[in-house]
């Protein structure tokens, strides 16, 4: 299947922390034989979360979605999700039920975790006995799945869910990926590739990378 991921916070695309998520989650997409077309990272505006969700949606059959589900100011992907696919947001009790007792759920600010129980309608818990964020959408017919942007769970959601659901899905034929690293000593990259070029123009499911 085709895949895009979206990689979501200012602290991307300033530079001031390394986008493993996204790098995570295509070294795992496609070794399980989904071809990722594009991957971005963009900052935290509704309006280009939107914008990058409704183009990655006309070219994806499914989509993969990291950051902004946090309950902070600056977290804004559910309320841009809501906009950009006409969702809005609804207030899921069994999410409040589970972190509504926490020492976090509130603090002298007035910031609340309230806000996590609000999510674009129609979206389904991708792991509702585990307390983090992770949901899925369906968006014509098109999985859209929104992962935390905390690495060590964005990880636990895409292994455990993500991927199970892509390979469960009726219309996915794709297969894992067998792939071998050879180490070249002597000889331009361009040499290697006019010995090799023949192979992949044998079968077209062979893919040679130099580097």
């Amino acid at each position: 299947m085709i895949g895009e991921i979206i990689a979501i916070g200012d602290e991307l695309t300033s530079g001031r922390i390394l986008n493993s998520n996204s790098y995570f989650a295509a070294s795992q997409l496609f070794a399980a034989g989904h071809e990722i077309v594009s991957m971005s990272a963009i900052g935290d505006s509704s309006e280009a979360i939107g914008g990058a969700l409704k183009k990655a949606l006309a070219q994806a059959d499914f989509v993969v979605v990291t950051g902004g589900l946090g309950a902070t100011t600056d977290d804004k992907t559910n309320e841009a999700v809501a906009e950009a696919l006409a969702r809005p947001v609804t207030f899921y009790p069994e999410i409040y039920e589970k972190i509504k007792d926490t020492p976090q759920a509130s603090d002298s600010k007035g910031l609340s975790l309230e806000k996590l129980a609000w999510l674009p309608s129609g979206a389904e818990i991708l792991k509702p006995e585990a307390k983090m964020a992770g949901y899925l959408l369906y968006h014509e017919e098109k999985p859209v799945f929104f992962l935390p942007g905390v690495p060590y769970e964005m990880k636990e959601l895409l292994v455990d869910c993500v991927i199970p659901h892509l390979e469960a899905m009726p219309d996915n034929h794709s297969r894992g990926v067998s792939q071998k690293v050879y180490k070249v000593f002597g000889l331009p990259e361009t040499e290697v590739n006019s010995k090799l070029k023949d192979i992949e123009n044998k079968d077209e499911r062979i893919r040679i990378g130099y580097y």
